[in-house]
Parts: structure tokens; sequence; C-alpha cells
């Protein structure tokens, strides 16, 4: 666990953490990971940042089509994201 995380805490964050990158991987969709995005951590800036992120991933796949370079841009912040959060 994390310093100065509670173990409630450090899940979530592992599980967001995991979800951004399966996103960014291909593995799964922005959207399924949206629809699974724990809802337990809303008030923390972190989260909202984290969760902000991945719905422009999952709203932006017209755009990653026309242009590898922000396909590039938008997994590279899914996946330091994902470090942040753990």
């Amino acid at each position: 666990m994390s310093e100065g995380l509670n173990e409630s805490e450090s899940n979530s964050r592992k599980q967001c953490a995991d979800l951004l990158r399966k996103a960014a991987e291909g593995q799964i969709t922005g959207q399924t990971a949206l629809e699974v995005w724990p809802n337990d951590r809303e008030g923390e800036p972190l989260f909202g940042e984290s969760w902000h992120i991945l719905y422009h991933f999952a709203a932006d796949g017209d755009i990653r089509e026309r242009d590898a370079e922000y396909t590039e841009y938008q997994k590279a912040l899914l996946l330091r994201t994902a470090r942040e959060l753990i």
C-alpha cells in the first residue's frame, strides 16, 4: 500500500490505474473503462482529473482515427496518469 493512503484509497487508485492502462493499450475501450470507473472517490482531485482524461479519450476516438500524433499523445497521457495514481 502506498504511504499515507488507506486501504480503500489504495485499492481505488490501483483499479483506476489499471483501467487507464488497459484503455491506453487497447485492451478495453475508453467507454468500457468509464462504465466501471469507481465512484467512491468523486471528491478527490486526482480521481476527478483521471476521470476527465479518460472521458476525453473515450470521446475522441474519431480524432484518433485521423491523427496518429494525437493518438500517441492521448495514450501517453493515460499511461502517465496511471503511474501517478499508484
